[in-house]
């Protein structure tokens, strides 16, 4: 039983490294685009290195008014299926 504590243990002290990481990346940056999360998470390998991890995003808090330049910004920067959700 033991054993089985320590691994669940173990696993989520991984996971809370890997979050520590990523606030470290959000802490060194004064804006964070898609195209770098996305490297910085690539970069990490999730499927090789941290089982069981399906994904790693974040949200932004946008104003209403600033939706439409921020849709058309994400879409030129390559981000085809790009949307907002809720829809307000």
């Amino acid at each position: 039983m033991n054993d089985v504590v320590d691994s669940i243990s173990d696993r989520m002290h991984v996971y809370e490294l890997l979050l520590r990481a990523s606030r470290g990346f959000f802490d060194s940056s004064e804006f964070v685009s898609g195209v770098e999360w996305k490297t910085f998470v690539d970069a990490l390998q999730l499927s090789q290195n941290y089982p069981g991890i399906r994904g790693l995003g974040f949200s932004l808090k946008i104003q209403p008014q600033d939706l439409p330049a921020i849709i058309l910004q994400q879409r030129k920067a390559g981000m085809t299926h790009f949307k907002v959700w809720p829809v307000y």
